[in-house]
This record gives structure tokens, C-alpha cells and sequence, in this order.
């Protein structure tokens, strides 16, 4: 008999790599799957204009031979807008699914005003918003307890083509979200953070409150799949079922 499968996917300046301690764990009892973001990556030569949506049909694709096996999808930041639209798109094949610092709904408009100024930015200071946009994603203390990660993640960034940059804000942007058609029969667990920069935690709270959801709460910022990897690990024991 086949493993289950988990889904594994990243957020926005981000590649498959920073799944590599969770990733290696969940590989002792699954198989694993991480996708990368078109333009990020292994995939920065793939630049095209794409919708969230699009981009959840697309991990579906890489997964219609595992349909027969339990399938769980684990999505940080914007890779979690991936696993929301999977979910609501094919609900059918999917078991369990776990955002991380992420929501199922869409941008608030001081989020949309927010991916516009960011989207006028790259067209003068493509380098330096990269820079400044990893910067922000960590709290104080993790950029001296993370300080290496975090230039590798800036190095890793560097490369990502800026059109590839611009199409996914603009994906994050448009996206319709899908909270409001949210499936009964799929179990969802929030991980997020109350010093999480980028995601207000009190829109994690309405929405799992909304959706029923579980609520696990980590003491990081936003990238905590590279700073409290472990962590992760011991909330996802309980929910996959795996020791």
C-alpha cells in the first residue's frame, strides 16, 4: 500500500528548500511533494502571468496519481492562498489541510493598497524591495538568532526575475478567496503568530472561528517554517497522525 502523500508549499520569495527541515521529518512516514512557485526556485525560468487559482490546478496536476492515498497540503504565506484554492476547487481528493501564517480569504484593501505600492516599488527599486521585503518578514531577535537563513533567503530572492515578482503580487492581489464556500468534509488548521508582520492575527481568529477551524499559535514572525521548524513538527503530529 502507498503512503499518504503531503503537499508541501511555499510562500512568495521563497523556495522548496525552506521546507527542508519539516520536509526531511515528514519523509519518514510520507511521501512528499514540494512544490515551487513559478520564477521561484528551481523554476526561475519559468515566468508567466498566472492566477492563485491557476496555480492550485497546476498542484493538482502533480498529484492526480496519488488520488487512490490519503492526501494532506500544507501551505505557508502565499503558498497557503494555494492550498485554500485547492481545497475549495477539489475538495474530493484532500484530507487534511494546514495554512501557515496564511488565510483562505482575500486581501482587505489595506492589503490591495499595500501590493500596489509594493508593485510601483519594483518598477524603480526592484533589489532593494526584495531585500527589505525578506527583512520585514522576520521579528528583531530572529534576525540575530536567523541572520544566516535569512541572507540565504535574500541571496535565493535575488535571482527570482522581476516580472516573476510582479506576477505574484498580482496573483495575491486578485485572488477571490474562498471562505465563504469553504468544503465541511476537509479539517483546517491555522499555524500562525501574533508578531506576525505580514498576516493580522485577529483575521486568523474571525476566520477559524468562522470555518471552525483548529488554532495553533507559534511565537515567531512570519517565517516561522524556517525558525521554529520543529515546533511545526510536533503541532503536525497529532493532525497527520504520525509520531
Amino acid at each position: 500500500m502507498n503512503r499518504p502523500l503531503v503537499v508541501l508549499i511555499h510562500g512568495f520569495l521563497g523556495s522548496a528548500h525552506q521546507w527542508d527541515v519539516i520536509g526531511d521529518e515528514l519523509s519518514n512516514h510520507f511521501e512528499v511533494v514540494r512544490y515551487e512557485l513559478p520564477g521561484h526556485g528551481n523554476r526561475f525560468a519559468e515566468v508567466f502571468e498566472y492566477s492563485i487559482e491557476d496555480l492550485a490546478d497546476e498542484v493538482y496536476a502533480k498529484i492526480e496519481n496519488h488520488l487512490s492515498e490519503s492526501i494532506h497540503v500544507i501551505g505557508h504565506s502565499m503558498g497557503g492562498y494555494i492550498a485554500a484554492a485547492l481545497t475549495g476547487r477539489h475538495p474530493e481528493v484532500l484530507s487534511n489541510t494546514v495554512l501557515i501564517n496564511s488565510i483562505t480569504g482575500p486581501d482587505s484593501s489595506v492589503r490591495i493598497k499595500n501590493r500596489n505600492r509594493s508593485l510601483r516599488m519594483i518598477d524603480r527599486y526592484h533589489k532593494a524591495f526584495v531585500s527589505m521585503a525578506i527583512s520585514n518578514l522576520f521579528n528583531a531577535s530572529e534576525h540575530n538568532s536567523h541572520s544566516e537563513s535569512i541572507e540565504l533567503m535574500k541571496n535565493q530572492a535575488a535571482q527570482i526575475p522581476e516580472t516573476a515578482v510582479r506576477n505574484a503580487i498580482i496573483a495575491m492581489r486578485d485572488r477571490k478567496g474562498c471562505t465563504n464556500e469553504w468544503p465541511d468534509s476537509i479539517r483546517l488548521t491555522y499555524i500562525f503568530s501574533k508578531n506576525d508582520p505580514i498576516i493580522d492575527d485577529e483575521i486568523i481568529s474571525n476566520e477559524a472561528r468562522f470555518l471552525n477551524a483548529d488554532l495553533h499559535e507559534l511565537d515567531s514572525g512570519h517565517m516561522g517554517i524556517i525558525t521554529h521548524p520543529k515546533q511545526i513538527i510536533e503541532i503536525l503530529k497529532p493532525i497527520l497522525q504520525f509520531h
